[in-house]
């Protein structure tokens, strides 16, 4: 299980440790997990069991997080909160953050490699990266298309050293068109 750390050594400030709630699971544990594997696979993931393995997924059947799957934000290799997608069909809010996660952060599951697709959302940035893998690109997602200022700092820092494109949702045509503009990157 990730841990957040107690001070963050660049700055040297308290940050609040961070763990998961104990109504989370493991995608692959328990009986529940397999309707989440059946989202991913109906979301075009074959090979959900090895993917939810690998980017540590994990999903609620209960509360405020109820039948989402859950994305674990990570920065500098500890967990800083997560994210969570309702899998069901008819749901009022699809996506729901941790408490105190923000709005400047960035979806990033791996360590970047040699390009970088940046979309909106978290399973977009997953299929990105997890396919990508063998082609050096990776997936990073903006968590909607209200790009913060800060996020876009760190955008341009990766698209200065990285490959960069951004590929929003043909309903963000013109959101995708300024954020690449603004961070230096392509837009496809």
């Amino acid at each position: 299980k990730l841990r957040g750390p107690e001070t963050d050594q660049k700055t040297k400030q308290m940050r609040p440790v961070v763990d998961y709630p104990e109504n989370f699971r493991h995608v692959l544990d328990g009986p529940y997990g397999a309707a989440f594997i059946n989202y991913l696979k109906n979301r075009g993931f074959h090979d959900a069991d090895d993917l939810a393995a690998n980017y540590d997924l994990l999903y609620c059947l209960v509360g405020d997080f109820a039948w989402r799957l859950i994305f674990p934000v990570v920065e500098n290799k500890h967990l800083i909160g997560w994210t969570g997608r309702d899998i069901r069909k008819i749901t009022t809010l699809r996506y729901r953050a941790s408490e105190g996660l923000g709005k400047d952060v960035l979806l990033v599951l791996d360590d970047l490699r040699n390009t970088v697709i940046v979309v909106e959302g978290p399973v977009d940035a997953l299929k990105i990266d997890y396919y990508g893998q063998p082609f050096g690109i990776s997936g990073v997602a903006t968590m909607g298309t209200a790009v913060t200022d800060k996020q876009k700092r760190r955008l341009s820092t990766i698209a200065r050293s990285l490959k960069t494109y951004v590929v929003f949702d043909s309903t963000a045509v013109a959101e995708g068109l300024s954020l690449a503009e603004e961070i230096g990157a392509r837009w496809l």
